[in-house]
């Protein structure tokens, strides 16, 4: 009489196996981790830029003399612009035509502690002198 005797799979095989799925799911969850940082990364620069956007276009729009609205920012947020000498001009562009001249207007969105979040420097022709 023949035994036929069923092909059956050793304890070793099994513990491989097992290795090799413990270690494939780490390395998906790391992936998925690092996902998860990129994604939160991205959106804190998304909403920093936002910021900073929202500040120089009503400084741009409004003026400098204009006081930005209450609901304007987040609460503890603030945008402070200011004047200053655009940046790599040559000598004689740097004298008043017509009463007016290149300047940049820098942007810097301070946070709740008033540390700086951003900033940004826009440059643009306004009527007085600067320097």
């Amino acid at each position: 009489m023949v035994c036929i005797r069923k092909k059956t799979f050793t304890l070793l095989e099994v513990m491989v196996a097992a290795f090799i799925l413990g270690i494939s799911l780490v390395m998906v969850l790391q992936i998925l981790g690092t996902s998860r940082s990129r994604v939160l990364r991205s959106k804190h620069r998304w909403a920093r830029t936002h910021l900073l956007e929202q500040g120089l276009e009503f400084h741009l729009l409004a003026g400098p003399d204009e006081e930005y609205p209450d609901t304007f920012l987040p609460e503890g947020f603030s945008v402070v612009c200011e004047l200053v000498e655009a940046r790599e001009l040559p000598v004689y562009a740097r004298e008043p035509i017509g009463g007016k001249v290149l300047a940049g207007i820098k942007c810097t969105v301070l946070g709740v502690d008033n540390e700086e979040v951003d900033s940004f420097t826009v440059e643009k022709i306004v009527q007085q002198p600067l320097y």
